[in-house]
């Protein structure tokens, strides 16, 4: 739903935002930890949100990455991970 709403309501400058976060993101997913890549794809999906400017999609995501993050956070297992 968000892609769809983005594709229908994003501006010049939000399209070319995520066209330079999507390469961001092919240049690092070889090289890269997983974190970093975890972290650019957060961004990305967040970026399309908000381009699809559906304010209750925004907050839906916003609340499940902070949720992810905090789990991460809170896991061993992933904290190490994240370094």
């Amino acid at each position: 739903m968000a892609a769809r709403l983005a594709a229908e309501n994003a501006t010049r400058a939000e399209i070319d935002e995520l066209h330079a976060l999507f390469e961001d993101m092919e240049a690092v997913a070889a090289r890269a930890t997983i974190a970093l890549v975890r972290k650019l794809t957060g961004e990305f999906h967040l970026l399309v949100c908000r381009a699809s400017h559906n304010k209750r999609l925004i907050q839906s995501l916003q609340g499940l990455l902070d949720h992810v993050r905090q789990a991460q956070s809170s896991n061993p297992v992933h904290a190490g991970a994240a370094r």
